[in-house]
């Protein structure tokens, strides 16, 4: 009985630490002048991540700024690998699970349209708000890109 109860206990053991950490590789430092630098990582499961050093305070205006500014580095990368089109697949804004937005001229109507329902308690369905991009006013995102266009699905064309 011991002998069973120690190998299943090993087992559950291998089992629960076998992958559990995703581990991210750092492939770019994206620096500009004036800027704290940009950085891209990439995880074993193909999913990118772009995250700004640069702290945001007003979502609205210096938020879509820094989101404009990674969009445009997630789209350099997906052309340098022979991508034609990227999701967002953050928690509360993915693209593959139906969010709507993928240009940048409706992402800043979004972003306004964000403000005026952060001061409002009258405008319903503040769910999927653009701070969910954020983590303590820091930009990440998490990117998904397809070598070819997937029908139905609101991706971003490179």
């Amino acid at each position: 009985m011991r002998k069973l109860l120690s190998l299943f206990l090993a087992s559950i053991l291998t089992i629960g630490l076998t992958g559990c950490a995703s581990k991210k590789t750092r492939i770019a430092k994206i620096e500009e002048a004036g800027y704290k630098p940009i950085y891209v990582h990439k995880d074993k499961d193909d999913i990118y991540y772009i995250a700004s050093d640069n702290r945001v305070k007003d979502y609205a205006s210096d938020g879509f700024s820094e989101f404009a500014k990674v969009i445009a580095i997630a789209k350099k990368i997906g052309k340098e690998n022979g991508y034609v089109c990227f999701g967002i697949v953050n928690e509360g804004m993915n693209n593959l699970t139906g969010f709507p937005v993928n240009d940048l001229q409706n992402m800043k109507k979004y972003f306004a349209l964000y403000t005026k329902a952060h001061y409002s308690p009258n405008i319903v369905g503040k769910g999927n708000r653009p701070r969910h991009l954020f983590y303590r006013h820091y930009l990440n995102l998490r990117i998904v890109y397809f070598k070819e266009e997937l029908p139905g699905l609101f991706l971003w064309k490179i």
